[in-house]
């Protein structure tokens, strides 16, 4: 109903106008026909003077003005939550997987799209354009849920979850493998028109106590790696025997592996007989390594596999460190690469906890050997992320320069968890990061291009106001707001040296989760869920952050009131879009850096003041990241007052990028 205008400044909201005539009142609504609005009175009929009052027009920042490009819900009128999302290198398209009891849910033409309650797989596919081409059901009777989904090279894209029903339509040929019992669930569908090609349970037959399912996925070297869990002494392993790791004693964790013919390469059990243990997340290296992360439930006397693969590795004393639960760390990989077939030894593996509840929920792995003057060890380093309850978590301050770190556990609920390992194992970095109420990290993502890791996750400080915050001028950024009270999302970015780039909220008055991230040329993509609509009629009310990047592009409003809604974003890396890697002032303590006035006319100026030794490099730039105006320094006590001439430029929005020994900082002006 109210009328809704965006630009380049932000967001106007009209509310419905009061309108009357005489004593009698009208009922109004805004009417759109193509670039002209209009009012339309449904009772009105007559000559008399009719009187119309807009209450309010409410000025919303657009945080699209910044680096937030796209952002749009995608669901229908009940339930719907994204929990997967996935890139394809090559095509740059993305994916999305999640479930939705909504039998309205936006579905294309073709394949199994067919609605089957209570809950069922979606899967979504757009280009990088924000155009939706193609998405469908996938499910039976009961609940089904999509909880990860990768792209392989090989024109499918794979969905891993969870299935109750037994009625789901399975896939398999003779050639490949098949089970209908279970409740690990794997699927491949095609990338042209998301047509269901293969799909498989696994688990093990008859009850299961604690349930089961498939949490995580990965591609690598024509093969499909899944992780899980399943409470049951049933599930099928397959031993390569060949010096792998194999056990067949637990009932807990589950590492399994298919070949891309879909016949199945290897599944091992993970864990104790006397410890509910669950693999969260799982990642690969390019030497062949697979890392595990997870949380293992402990009970008196039993023990996980304890191994270390250097003297400097990683191992806790080989211990559980207490409460209820610890998080675990394992790597498995070849002893001598490309010796035997088996590229599943297991190499190291740990706890990772405190003295209360500790879980690890995610892995990845970022290469760090391009980075100058920091030694990252052997080969790619590992990050993990996760949430605990221990004041006395083993955190470590990294040796970076200026790197984060946080060494004080604020809550009784819990805090993030990010912690860096070296290849082979060795703990380079730990840090909590929160409040005083409970927050998780859900999923980690590396941007190779920029070298950041971004972490998203979700908050309950809202309330409290005190998450801590790091704005900058280029990336989305809301705080917190006092009236909030629910979970927000949370977006928190580091470089490879350990640096804290930003941390922002993400989501408005009601309850908003991110559950997955992905990064793609320099783009940043996450999905969850949102509870909160889009727009309220006060201003401290905040609604969803919705943005349409261009005309073709993918955009939804709420079908449904007072259910959740999945979402996807879509963030723009201004580091990379301008060729630099950008960082925020607190990199260089002690730099003083002032830029006015702002907005300009004539003349922009900049002064500089610090005592940092290097080249000072100054450009001005237009919005494609073209330098129209450049200066260098060379000078090791910086006292630099300089102006640019702004007269004979077009008004519009520019940027500011002041290097100094390759450590950008940006600054967004505007010139009238």
């Amino acid at each position: 109903g109210n009328l809704h205008v965006y630009t380049g400044l932000g967001e106007v909201l009209y509310p419905i106008p009061n309108a009357w005539y005489d004593s009698n009142s009208v009922s109004v609504s805004y009417t759109k026909a193509g670039n002209i609005i209009s009012f339309s009175t449904a009772n009105y009929i007559g000559s008399d003077t009719l009187y119309m009052e807009i209450n309010r027009q409410i000025l919303i920042p657009q945080l699209c003005s910044r680096n937030l490009v796209w952002s749009t819900y995608l669901g229908g009128s009940e339930y719907d939550r994204g929990n997967g999302i996935c890139a394809d290198t090559l095509s740059k398209d993305i994916y999305i997987t999640g479930s939705t009891y909504s039998a309205d849910f936006p579905v294309s033409t073709g394949g199994i799209y067919i609605y089957n309650g209570m809950s069922d797989i979606f899967i979504a596919k757009f280009n990088q354009q924000n155009k939706l081409l193609w998405s469908g059901f996938y499910g039976g009777s009961m609940d089904d849920i999509g909880n990860n989904i990768v792209s392989g090279d090989n024109g499918y894209v794979y969905v891993c979850g969870k299935s109750t029903s037994n009625d789901i339509p399975l896939k398999f040929s003779a050639l490949q493998y098949g089970q209908i019992f279970g409740l690990g669930l794997i699927s491949r569908f095609s990338k042209v028109n998301g047509l269901l090609d293969w799909s498989t349970k696994y688990g093990g037959k008859g009850p299961i106590p604690y349930g089961g399912e498939l949490t995580a996925i990965d591609y690598y070297n024509n093969k499909i790696l899944t992780v899980g869990y399943s409470n049951n002494d049933s599930v099928p392993t397959l031993d390569l025997n060949d010096s792998s790791y194999y056990s067949d004693s637990s009932e807990s964790g589950i590492l399994l592996v298919f070949k891309n013919n879909c016949t199945r390469y290897y599944c091992t059990k993970y864990g104790d007989p006397g410890a509910l243990l669950k693999i969260n997340d799982l990642t690969h290296d390019i030497n062949g390594n697979v890392f595990i992360v997870g949380t293992v439930h402990k009970n008196i006397g039993s023990s996980i596999p304890i191994i270390k693969e250097t003297t400097s590795s990683y191992d806790q004393s080989g211990k559980f460190n207490g409460g209820i639960s610890d998080g675990f760390i394992a790597k498995f990989g070849p002893k001598q690469f490309p010796t035997g077939k088996s590229n599943f030894t297991l190499l190291w593996s740990c706890y990772f906890g405190g003295n209360r509840d500790d879980e690890m929920t995610s892995i990845i792995v970022a290469d760090k050997d391009s980075i100058s003057n920091f030694t990252s060890g052997n080969g790619n380093n590992i990050y993990v992320g996760g949430a605990t309850l221990s004041d006395t978590f083993p955190i470590l301050k990294s040796s970076a320069v200026n790197s984060y770190f946080d060494s004080t556990y604020y809550s009784t609920l819990s805090d993030l968890i990010i912690g860096e390992f070296s290849n082979n194992g060795k703990q380079l970095w730990t840090s909590y990061y929160g409040g005083i109420c409970r927050d998780v990290i859900t999923d980690l993502s590396f941007d190779p291009k920029d070298n950041y890791i971004v972490i998203v996750g979700t908050t309950n400080d809202v309330k409290q106001n005190d998450i801590e915050l790091a704005d900058n001028s280029y990336m989305y950024f809301k705080s917190d707001n006092p009236s909030d009270g629910s979970t927000d999302g949370l977006i928190i970015a580091f470089d490879t040296m350990n640096r804290r780039i930003f941390a922002t909220i993400f989501g408005g008055i009601d309850n908003d989760m991110i559950n997955a991230g992905c990064n793609i040329d320099s783009l940043f993509y996450i999905t969850g869920y949102t509870h909160t609509l889009p727009d309220y009629p006060y201003p401290d009310q905040e609604g969803f952050p919705l943005c349409k990047e261009n005309s073709s592009t993918y955009f939804q409003t709420v079908l449904g009131t007072n259910v959740d809604d999945a979402f996807i974003s879509k963030f723009v890396s201004y580091g990379s879009y301008l060729g630099a890697k950008v960082y925020p002032d607190s990199v260089y303590h002690g730099l003083n850096m002032q830029i006015y006035p702002v907005p300009s006319h004539d003349k922009l100026y900049v002064e500089l003041e610090g005592t940092v030794e290097g080249t000072v490099e100054l450009e001005l730039l237009n919005p494609l990241g073209q330098a129209i105006f450049r200066k260098s320094i060379n000078k090791q006590e910086y006292k630099i007052s300089d102006n640019i001439e702004l007269g004979s430029i077009n008004d519009g929005i520019y940027f500011i990028r002041i290097a100094i020994n390759n450590i950008y900082f940006i600054r967004k002006i505007i010139k009238l």
